[in-house]
């Protein structure tokens, strides 16, 4: 059935709630609290007794209900928040709701309510006082929707709640509208102060009542906590020991001098990265280039002594001068090799790293003294720190991770191939030296980064990681 709404029905109920700042009572008087009610059960719209303000969600939940049943209608109730959002919506047909679980309509309806200060707002088939719940009412299919604003009796500054009801149906016959709404906003106002104090203090009283619990069973509760932490002593984790480390290349090539003599030019330094068959510096050739115009004479003279054994026919003296000539050009063809030599090639593609005749040019040098030291890049050894105590608990084979500083969001993988059997001392303390091989495909890797590493040495219990420190110190200071 269509309900039947004429103007003096709507006139009526607006008056109730106008002007818009109209008080919720007459000056200097509060609202009627609960317990003076009249005693009449019709009354009184809320029964404090079957529903108790214990601040709980379902306490309100079935007060909405109640009053749901009573006026055959959906109730909704919620607090608008500082941000013009809804905060948590109840309902008597539903469980409490977040904002995001309810539709815009029904959330927007909600904050429109609280801020109807001193007056409701309605929408009806034939009049509505608010755009807001008119799109409601239309979404919805309801006959009436009517929002009102339940005030916070606890302070001025405190946002108001709103209450939303939706008629599917036709309003009772016997319903006054305006003096419903009168009373249920005064009966609510009260109700929901007592039901957020409550439920302000519900966190605060839990925890008290937790705490005199422990207190009166101290005894079992410290034999069920010494039970659980010596289980939890047993718990295996992954042990995985950080430790630094150094990049260092895993091959070197030497370049050394092919002759005593003097370094003319140095074209590169150490750091400069080489190819294969670069030059890279260049011997003084000025005393080979005498020895080998001295051997070009000598040729030609031993030439002029074959020629004038030829025309007197003396055997003898020819075949000694072309066993002379055999002789010198086997040592022009060495000196010519040994001035090709002069030239320095890198025998490797790498980094240069020693080899500072840039400084020096001209110095004499022996045969055979190094004078530039280059390393491949290929692929790159790191050298894990050990300490004493880390044999005990790390392996070859143990995978481990690499972080260089200069590229720390990049990782290597790798496993350690060698731990050195003999100590070293570095930076005045001894340390056993672990290698590990890792490609440096991207050429990010330089001899002398220094990074740390995290190795997988299986799993250890937590008691291990909290007892083994104090163990070794008291067997090394009490003990021994």
């Amino acid at each position: 059935m269509t309900p039947q709404f004429d103007s003096n029905t709507v006139a009526s109920a607006l008056t109730a709630f106008a002007p818009i700042d109209a008080p919720l009572a007459p000056p200097n008087q509060q609202p009627i609290p609960p317990q003076l009610a009249p005693s009449a059960p019709n009354d009184r719209l809320i029964d404090w007794n079957a529903a108790h303000p214990d601040g709980s969600d379902q306490m309100i939940h079935a007060l909405l209900t109640a009053i749901g049943d009573r006026l055959k209608a959906e109730i909704h109730f919620g607090r608008a928040l500082p941000n013009g959002d809804a905060g948590t919506i109840f309902s008597s047909h539903s469980e409490a709701q977040k904002p995001n679980e309810v539709s815009i309509g029904l959330k927007s309806s909600v904050v429109e309510a609280c801020f109807a200060t001193g007056r409701f707002l309605f929408a009806s088939v034939k009049a509505s006082t608010s755009g807001v719940l008119e799109n409601y009412r239309r979404s919805e299919r309801l006959q009436f929707a009517v929002g009102l604003s339940v005030p916070d009796l606890r302070g001025p500054t405190e946002m108001s709640s709103g209450v939303l009801i939706g008629f599917r149906e036709a309003l009772p016959s016997n319903l006054d509208l305006s003096k419903y709404v009168t009373q249920l906003r005064l009966e609510l106002a009260s109700w929901t102060q007592a039901w957020q104090a409550c439920r302000d203090s519900r966190t605060p009283s839990t925890w008290r009542r937790i705490a005199r619990s422990v207190r009166r069973h101290r005894t079992k509760f410290v034999a069920i906590d010494t039970c659980i932490g010596c289980l939890f002593t047993f718990v295996p984790v992954p042990y995985w020991p950080q430790r630094e480390c150094v990049v260092e290349p895993s091959a070197r090539r030497f370049v050394s001098s092919p002759i005593d003599g003097r370094v003319l030019k140095s074209l590169v330094r150490p750091g400069d990265v080489v190819e294969v068959g670069q030059i890279i510096g260049q011997m003084d050739d000025e005393q080979l280039r005498w020895e080998l115009g001295s051997a070009h004479a000598e040729l030609q003279q031993a030439g002029k002594q074959q020629d004038s054994a030829l025309a007197h026919q003396e055997g003898g003296k020819m075949r000694l001068a072309q066993l002379e000539q055999q002789k010198i050009s086997l040592k022009i063809q060495g000196l010519q090799a040994q001035l090709e030599r002069l030239e320095l090639r890198s025998p490797v593609a790498g980094v240069v790293l020693q080899g500072e005749w840039y400084r020096s040019e001209g110095a004499p040098v022996a045969r055979g003294e190094t004078l530039f030291e280059i390393a491949p890049l290929e692929e790159m050894t790191v050298q894990v720190n050990l300490t004493t105590e880390d044999l005990g608990q790390i392996e070859v084979d143990n995978s481990a991770t690499v972080r260089i500083d200069s590229a720390y969001s990049k990782a290597w993988q790798g496993s350690l191939s060698r731990i050195d059997q003999r100590a070293a001392v570095i930076d005045d303390k001894v340390r056993f030296v672990a290698d590990m091989e890792i490609e440096n495909r991207e050429n990010r890797l330089r001899p002398g980064m220094k990074g740390s590493v995290r190795i997988d040495a299986g799993y250890k219990t937590i008691g291990w990681f909290i007892f083994h420190r104090p163990y070794r110190w008291l067997m090394g200071n009490l003990v021994w």
